[in-house]
C-alpha cells in the first residue's frame, strides 16, 4: 500500500496508475536540453553500442528514461554514462528500481543512491 499522505492508502493497482500518471505528466512537461551527448558514448573504457548511445539522445530530448534488460545487456555501462551526463550538465536526477534488491545492486554498481520505484515516487 502507498500512502498519499493524506491518510488515503492505495492498493498495488492504484499503485501502478499512480506511477503511470507521474510518468506521463513528466513526459509532457519536457525540454530538450541542448548537451553533446556524443561524448558520453565513451565512458570508463567502455563504448557503448548505437542503441545504448541512444539512451543518451533520449534523456537529452525528453529528460525522463526507463531503462530495463536482461542481465548482462549494458545496463550498468549506460547508466554510468548516463549520470556521468547528468552530472557534468549539473542535472538532478533520481535512481528508482523495481525492488528494493534490485536498488542496492544498482546503488552499488553507481555509487549513487537508488529505491524503489514505489518509495521514490
Amino acid at each position: 500500500m502507498r500512502s498519499l499522505g493524506n491518510g488515503r492508502e492505495l492498493d498495488k493497482n492504484e499503485t501502478e496508475k499512480y506511477i503511470r500518471e507521474r510518468i506521463l505528466e513528466g513526459l509532457q512537461e519536457t525540454e530538450a536540453w541542448n548537451i553533446d551527448y556524443t561524448k558520453y558514448k565513451n565512458y570508463d573504457d567502455m563504448k557503448l553500442t548505437d542503441e545504448q548511445g541512444m539512451a543518451l539522445e533520449y534523456i537529452c530530448k525528453h529528460n525522463l528514461f526507463i531503462l530495463n534488460g536482461f542481465g548482462g545487456s549494458g545496463k550498468s555501462a549506460t547508466t554510468n554514462s548516463i549520470i556521468k551526463l547528468l552530472k557534468d550538465s549539473n542535472k538532478t536526477f533520481r535512481l528508482f528500481s523495481p525492488t528494493g534488491r534490485a536498488a542496492r545492486v544498482l546503488q552499488g554498481y553507481t555509487n549513487c543512491s537508488a529505491s524503489t520505484i514505489h518509495r521514490g515516487l
